[in-house]
């Protein structure tokens, strides 16, 4: 394995081997307000505590969510000092109890060694067939309102209410 499927892989290998109460798999084109982790912990304690089950946070309030084809039923909840919707869909970048990763291991394993392959695309393997089954099935996602990371890959995924050259200022 090359490329992201290797790093994808050794993440998710590792968040499964942990023993800490938490993990965090994170994307290397993610900008991170300086607060962001503070409030995804204090989150996950939250909602956890509220629900009395596992959930799990993703950072970024994905404008695509907000697209027609895209939209789907959530919730919108109080934290600490923002709001938080449920979420079913997230990038590779998410908090969660490395059991989740121990639970599903399947679906980690089939995103880490067959996403962006031939053979993974010919079978449509990617985030919505693999773990986004598990944010929509089993495991609650909150995601910040707004967002508390940027996804900085695609100039259409940046959200259109956060100046990033302005957050980008902030954390130099």
């Amino acid at each position: 394995m090359r490329g992201w499927n290797a790093s994808g892989h050794a993440q998710f290998d590792r968040g499964r081997s942990s023993e800490a109460d938490l993990v965090y798999f994170v994307e290397d084109d993610y900008l991170h307000y300086p607060n962001a982790i503070v409030d995804m912990v204090d989150a996950y304690i939250r909602f956890k505590g509220n629900l009395g089950t596992e959930v799990a946070i993703h950072p970024y309030d994905d404008p695509d969510n907000y697209l027609p084809k895209f939209i789907d039923e959530t919730r919108v909840v109080l934290g600490r000092d923002r709001h938080w919707r449920t979420n079913k869909y997230s990038t590779f970048t998410f908090m969660c109890n490395p059991e989740i990763v121990r639970k599903f291991w399947s679906r980690f394993y089939t995103c880490a060694t067959e996403y962006m392959t031939e053979w993974g695309e010919a079978n449509e393997i990617q985030e919505g067939t693999t773990i986004n089954h598990i944010w929509r099935w089993e495991v609650k996602l909150f995601t910040p309102i707004p967002s508390l990371a940027l996804h900085m890959g695609y100039e259409r995924q940046l959200d259109p209410y956060i100046d990033w050259k302005k957050l980008w200022d902030l954390i130099q």
